[in-house]
């Protein structure tokens, strides 16, 4: 059994501003195959040899239309996402690196702040995957992505480094929270209704300045005046509301709302010395020994947040009694109390010393206490569902690693052991489909397929069974209108972990985005993704063509259609990108649609010229990783990176 290994501290480069598109300029739920590496890498060498047309593409003057996408929020909601244009995402990695100083005092004010931005960071913490010195090469044309290995030295998961709590559950488990319990009897909860969707982006200005400055020196160039700018043209030149998914928003948000706990602090007077708040980005908790002074505090932020045009959220206020713990709470504990202990009964099953029987009824008892404990603390499956495939795919890759595959002897057990995991993680995972589940089922993917690899198990049973997952996966999908990234994961994942190469069917593909190629229904309502991902999955198979030919003339239709005006929208710029680098797409299709683009610039190439440059962009700069089924490892080390925000 391999010891446990100390995580490696990696040092950052903090004068390099441009990895904040690496880490804070993306949202989290992003198609595994979506990345900024390339740009990142032209962008660090200033695009040096690429063609004139790149710069005029990524260097785009004033506004620019995001993309917008959905995706399950959970509980049945959706929440919109947006992903910036990439000449954006360079200018505000420009404004970090200009201002983050300020960033750093603006984000000091509030001493109610749970999560704010202290200093930019100066190294990382190199785990998981990487924190092992065994090689992963098990898995079935597996290889190393040199671009996504060399920025791992470059960036951490985010820009800054971040004070006090990275994820809300640690302050609910922290001694602080303990503390808090101890000497007050409740607690008040309470959020900003639509906080990103609500913020009006001039009222920066009004947190950093006042309000009256900020009106009487619009226009003035100030940190807080040059931010208000520039996440307005990010979104397309919407002063209400900020875009949703990026870091960058949520520390735009953060500076306002330290504002807000300024203002709440001064209005509280004596009251403030009978409660302590805490913020943890746009929710509050109020901890006091009366119930008329909690709703007094309640009043009090209700009006300084209404000041900045925000509002309570009726529907997610309450006040809870010591014991200070919620029913999730104890939910979430007993739920990850008892994977943890089915996890050590198959690992200790995978003994030849043990005499632990394991079968696959085992499934039948974790499920049934899952159910019991869902039952008896009011909880929904989709509560319980992240943290337990976490829990999972923890176990997994250590009972993997402890596995001597020389002197191993049960291979039939161990594939018992990957069955039953299997259909627990699928159990979990379609009682709450959304990026972070699909992020973390991929990964218990990844691990049984190098564990059935090590153990030389039959890999057509554990192959079958992954394609029924997805096949099953699908049709509740569907059910729902799920079809955004939450789903294309789970197809990358299986596409990558299964040896044949038709994993994923047209079928499960038109599933997937949500669209029938089988009759002539309009595209127009296809996003970047779904365009994309249709690519990505139909490769070079012929039993793809029907997707594959429509889909290629949508893209053209919408670079062409664009005209010098190209560079405005997020998801035509990135649609020609992807769509000249495409290895699935004819070559003359791909230097035809680069050729046009240059005309309707007034660049003028001929057509040697075309190919020559066409191709150029193609190798270096695309955001699709168009062989990322042979790269399942490096694209779920780029997300391990870039941890979930609600998780």
């Amino acid at each position: 059994m391999l010891g446990a290994v100390m995580p490696k501290k990696i040092p950052i480069d903090r004068t390099n501003s441009l990895r904040a598109i690496l880490t804070d300029t993306l949202p989290y739920e992003l198609p595994l195959f979506f990345t900024n590496e390339k740009l990142y890498v032209e962008a660090t060498g200033k695009f040096q040899g690429l063609p004139s047309l790149v710069s005029t593409l990524l260097n785009p003057k004033g506004a620019t239309k995001p993309i917008i996408y959905q995706v399950q929020k959970g509980g049945g909601s959706f929440r919109k996402i947006t992903v910036l244009h990439p000449g954006a995402q360079l200018k505000l990695a420009g404004f970090y690196g200009e201002f983050d100083s300020f960033i750093e005092s603006a984000c000091a004010r509030s001493t109610y702040s749970l999560r704010y931005p202290s200093r930019v960071g100066s190294h990382y913490f190199q785990k998981q995957y990487l924190e092992s010195e065994e090689t992963d090469n098990e898995l079935p044309e597996t290889e190393i992505d040199p671009v996504s290995l060399l920025p791992q030295r470059k960036w951490a998961s985010s820009y800054f480094s971040y004070r006090r709590y990275s994820q809300i559950y640690k302050f609910f488990s922290s001694d602080e929270f303990t503390q808090l319990e101890q000497k007050y009897k409740f607690m008040l909860k309470t959020d900003i209704a639509r906080c990103f969707e609500s913020i009006y982006t001039h009222s920066i200005a009004w947190a950093v300045r006042g309000k009256n400055f900020g009106k009487e020196h619009r226009g003035r160039i100030f940190f807080e005046a040059e931010f208000d700018r520039y996440m307005r043209d990010a979104n397309w030149g919407e002063t209400g509301g900020i875009p949703i998914g990026p870091e960058v928003s949520r520390i735009f948000a953060e500076i306002v709302l330290q504002s807000v706990d300024l203002a709440i602090e001064r209005s509280l007077g004596a009251v403030s010395q009978q409660v302590v708040i805490r913020r943890y980005v746009d929710d509050y908790f109020v901890f006091g020994d009366s119930e008329d002074t909690l709703h007094r505090v309640k009043a009090v932020i209700e009006k300084c947040a209404s000041d900045y045009n925000l509002h309570l959220n009726e529907r997610k206020t309450e006040i809870i009694r010591r014991p200070l713990i919620s029913k999730l709470s104890v939910a979430r504990s007993q739920t990850m109390s008892a994977i943890s202990s089915f996890m050590l009964k198959a690992r200790n099953s995978l003994d030849e010393l043990q005499t632990t029987y394991f079968s696959v009824r085992d499934i039948d008892n974790i499920v049934l206490q899952i159910r019991h404990i869902a039952k008896v603390h009011d909880t929904d499956y989709s509560a319980l569902a992240s943290p337990a495939l976490a829990v999972i795919g923890r176990d997994l890759t250590r009972i993997r690693r402890r596995i001597d595959s020389q002197s191993f002897r049960l291979p039939r057990q161990g594939s018992i052991v990957i069955e039953a995991i299997l259909r627990l993680s699928a159990f979990l995972y379609q009682m709450d489909i959304r990026a972070t589940t699909t992020h973390k089922l991929a990964k218990v993917l990844y691990e049984a397929s190098l564990f059935i690899t090590k153990i030389d198990a039959s890999r057509s049973t554990f192959e079958a069974q992954v394609q029924d997952i997805v096949r099953s996966s699908l049709g509740i999908s569907s059910k729902s209108s799920i079809h955004g990234p939450e789903i294309i994961n789970l197809l990358v994942a299986a596409d990558a972990v299964c040896s044949s190469t038709r994993t994923i069917s047209p079928t499960m593909l038109e599933l997937g985005i949500g669209q029938s190629f089988s009759v002539s229904d309009n595209l127009s309502r296809l996003n970047y993704f779904d365009l994309v991902s249709s690519l990505y999955f139909s490769k070079g198979f012929s039993s793809f063509a029907h997707i594959r030919h429509p889909v290629c003339e949508e893209i053209e239709r919408r670079i062409e259609g664009l005209g010098n005006r190209l560079h405005s929208g997020s998801t035509e710029t990135m649609l020609f990108f992807d769509y000249v680098s495409c290895p699935y797409v004819d070559a003359a299709r791909r230097q035809d649609t680069f050729q046009k683009t240059c005309k309707s610039y007034g660049i003028s190439v001929n057509a040697h010229t075309a190919i020559a440059q066409a191709n150029l962009v193609g190798e270096r700069l695309h955001f699709v990783t168009w062989a990322g089924s042979s790269q399942l490892r490096s694209l779920l080390e780029r997300r391990e990176l870039q941890p979930a925000y609600d998780s």
